[in-house]
């Protein structure tokens, strides 16, 4: 037995795909269905074979399909999804003259390799005109399909502790284990789909960063810095002068780490302030007089180029003073109904966020797709690397194909919230739930 994981494949073409060709070699899993019906969407095993007196460097697979409209026994046009394992495994998919516009695609797609994962792929399209979505540019990219939605009324993805990907000064049991959340930085989740940002401030040296902290036992907080706000703002300008699309960057859990291990507090006035007059060096921030931004239709948010909306919880209209609605909003503007499952179980988190969905279906509900370490795991990770947060992330993620058989049209949330944002796996959920919206 080898190392194993998941295809995620989305036809969101107005056309079947029917397998012509289809070859492997010591493969110990390569099921693909003969037929890929339009509109669907499915989930295939691929594993390595890595047998006793077996070169796993020779392992590999293809299988080719052509679109139902054309019957040719060797079509020029096709799609194929193809194993190797040269350097490393490593799967990826060929677009063949696939008919778009203005001309034929012919490109090749790496997905990586995901041990025990899911790896998404998807085209859309209809009338010959196909193409698969960037992950950087995907509003855009589907704009005309979701663009006189509301927020309320489409999924977006979003990452929880956004700005955990590396540490930048930490307490003596912050640890990566412990505090790590996310694997790339904010540019990078953009890149691959991420709109919505839990983003945790805190004062360190008399400057701004991102945080994980936690009062671990009575009187001494533990945790860890990530990413500088100064930092966050580069690339979120870099990203949005490129691309149209909405970033809500919602601004919570916020601590002054510099008065003493002991003595964590929640940000003053003038601390707040500081902060606001960083984050207003952000190009695009929205203003708008809504008195709820989640019933605003997206083209209406993206009418003249990218937005970014920050959203300040505990905190009202007063405290942000000259900043509110000039790219500042407070919770009642932008009210998020957010209640993760505190459990290290996959099954229960999976019950516990389905339950509050269909108990919530009115609010805009951020689906908590993430794992909790116990009090043990916390404090003992850096002897066991398998109890870390971002391993809890993997396990969570590779069930996340699990959520789709969860939503319909009329039940789904409206953001898809993970940790380890570093892939299109969120948005693969996402665009399923928006493709399902827009054919109600």
């Amino acid at each position: 037995m080898g190392q194993g994981s998941h295809i995620l494949i989305q036809n969101r073409t107005d056309q079947d795909w029917i397998c012509f060709h289809n070859h492997k070699y010591q493969m110990d899993g390569w099921k693909f269905p003969k037929k890929i019906e339009a509109g669907t969407e499915v989930r295939v095993y691929v594993e390595f074979c890595e047998g006793v007196f077996k070169d796993e460097h020779d392992d590999g697979g293809e299988v080719k399909y052509r679109f139902a409209s054309d019957t040719d026994e060797t079509p020029s046009r096709y799609i194929e999804f193809a194993a190797t394992f040269k350097h490393d495994r490593d799967v990826y998919v060929k677009l063949v003259d696939v008919p778009s516009k203005p001309e034929a695609l012919n490109k090749t797609i790496d997905l990586g390799w995901r041990h025990d994962g899911s790896m998404p792929f998807a085209l859309y399209g209809s009338k010959g005109n196909y193409f698969p979505i960037d992950p950087g540019n995907w509003m855009q990219a589907t704009m005309d399909a979701i663009g006189e939605y509301t927020l309320k009324e489409i999924a977006i993805p979003g990452s929880h502790d956004a700005g955990m990907y590396k540490r930048n000064g930490h307490t003596l049991f912050g640890e990566d284990c412990n505090t790590l959340t996310q694997t790339l930085s904010i540019g990078g989740q953009l890149a691959n789909g991420s709109r919505y940002f839990d983003i945790r401030p805190v004062i360190s040296g008399d400057q701004y960063y991102t945080g994980h902290y936690t009062k671990a036992i009575k009187m001494t907080w533990q945790g860890a810095n990530g990413e500088s706000v100064s930092d966050i703002i580069k690339e979120v300008n870099e990203f949005t002068s490129k691309r149209k699309e909405l970033i809500i960057l919602n601004l919570s859990h916020d601590y002054n780490a510099d008065v003493g291990n002991a003595s964590y507090r929640h940000f003053n006035e003038e601390e707040w302030t500081g902060l606001f007059g960083q984050l207003s060096k952000i190009n695009g921030l929205l203003h708008s007089e809504a008195n709820d931004l989640t019933h605003v239709k997206l083209n209406d948010l993206l009418a003249d180029g990218s937005k970014v909306i920050v959203v300040t919880e505990k905190l009202d209209k007063s405290q942000l003073g000259k900043y509110y609605r000039k790219g500042f909003f407070t919770s009642s503007e932008f009210n998020v109904y957010n209640k993760y499952a505190d459990t290290n179980s996959v099954s229960q988190m999976m019950a516990d966020q389905i339950k509050k969905m269909k108990e919530h279906r009115a609010a805009y509900f951020l689906l908590s797709w993430t794992l909790t370490q116990s009090h043990r795991e916390a404090a003992t990770c850096f002897l066991f690397p398998s109890d870390s947060i971002l391993d809890l992330a993997k396990t969570a993620n590779a069930n996340l194909y699990r959520a789709f058989d969860e939503i319909s049209g009329s039940l789904y949330p409206n953001i898809v919230y993970i940790d380890k944002f570093d892939s299109p796996l969120a948005l693969s959920l996402v665009l399923y739930i928006n493709a399902l919206v827009c054919d109600n």
